[in-house]
């Protein structure tokens, strides 16, 4: 008669002819054209699951079979593994296909933006968020191939799956995208993945965001970044690279070597007006200092820091040889008659002449 109201009122405590009542239902809203309705009743059955979902493609109904997998999916236990892999992956390409027919059609604007609000509605759906997170790759897969880089960042968002969303702004040029991302959650490791590419492109602002994150990050770990970029030897690299290091030396007080002797050198390199007060500062007790002493030493003399390289003499207790290359220094400043005040004077050679007294 098919008053399946009736019949399901008579059956509650008969699981085997619930099924039967259901079934029965199914396919009278199916011949009926009533194929959402169908669909959900389908999905509560124990009936062979092709056999449904066929039913419904030889009908060309995608929006009923997407309602069928969705409550199919929804039915389904923890140990169902590989079904809701199926599912999932399934569902997804329902909707990709869908959004892909009608792309570009003028008349079905309204119906692409539905199944587009569908297909997020599905991906970040907390009903389904343990089964789409198992089928995380393949549902990458499948939205890759269709091209939809859009919904690849916002189904990527949604599992968390930062580095690809970093990625793929970096992939498209997005660099100020890509560092926005890192800013916000604050990953030190993708920070360390990303900082070669992004420092190339915009220095200033990631530096910034590095300082930001402040002992979050270990500054030891970013040196082959800044490394590669302050290779040119241009002002503003350089100077990218000095402005992040103080901060590490004068600020977070690291008392790394490696820190302190890469600072050392981009003094010597790029700013050697500051490379004698950053010596002077760290002090003269050769115990007490951060830097390596012989690495500055030879860095120094290669470079021409002379008074740079008496101070390191000084540390280093070498006081004769602190005492000729001062001269040394003066001498070269008399003989071409430079008429300002020498770079190392009188005074500073009695200092060193009164310590080596005092020394022995």
């Amino acid at each position: 008669m098919n008053r399946f109201d009736l019949a399901k009122e008579y059956c509650r405590e008969r699981p085997d002819c619930l099924d039967t009542v259901l079934a029965r239902e199914a396919d009278f809203c199916f011949r009926q054209r009533r194929y959402l309705e169908s669909a959900r009743c389908y999905a509560l059955t124990q009936s062979y699951f092709e056999g449904n979902a066929l039913k419904f493609l030889e009908a060309r109904q995608e929006e009923a079979l997407a309602e069928f997998l969705q409550r199919k999916l929804a039915s389904l236990k923890a140990a169902e593994r590989t079904q809701a892999t199926l599912l999932t992956t399934w569902l997804t390409e329902l909707y990709l296909s869908r959004l892909g027919a009608l792309q570009g059609d003028p008349e079905a604007l309204t119906l692409y933006r539905e199944t587009k609000e569908c297909l997020r509605t599905f991906l970040s759906s907390p009903r389904h968020k343990e089964w789409l997170f198992a089928s995380r790759v393949s549902i990458h897969g499948l939205l890759a191939s269709h091209g939809d880089t859009e919904h690849m960042v916002y189904f990527a968002v949604i599992m968390q799956d930062y580095e690809l969303v970093v990625a793929y702004h970096c992939q498209h040029e997005a660099y100020e995208e890509a560092l926005a991302v890192l800013a916000h959650h604050r990953d030190p490791q993708l920070f360390y993945k990303f900082s070669p590419i992004l420092i190339r492109h915009i220095p200033r602002q990631l530096v910034d965001a590095w300082i930001e994150l402040g002992s979050r990050l270990d500054a030891r770990q970013l040196i082959p970044a800044l490394v590669n970029y302050s290779q040119g030897g241009e002002v503003q690299q350089v100077s990218q690279a000095i402005r992040y290091m103080e901060f590490c030396v004068n600020v977070l007080g690291e008392t790394e070597q490696a820190i302190h002797n890469y600072l050392l050198s981009l003094y010597a390199r790029g700013r050697p007006g500051s490379l004698l007060a950053y010596l002077e500062q760290a002090g003269a007790s050769p115990h007490r200092v951060h830097y390596d002493l012989k690495y500055a030493l030879r860095l120094c003399a290669e470079r021409g820091h002379h008074r740079a390289c008496v101070h390191v003499y000084k540390v280093l207790e070498l006081y004769e040889e602190a005492v000729d290359l001062a001269l040394q220094i003066t001498l070269v400043k008399q003989q071409k008659k430079v008429h300002i005040i020498p770079e190392i004077n009188a005074s500073e050679v009695n200092s060193v002449h009164q310590v080596n007294t005092v020394s022995f």
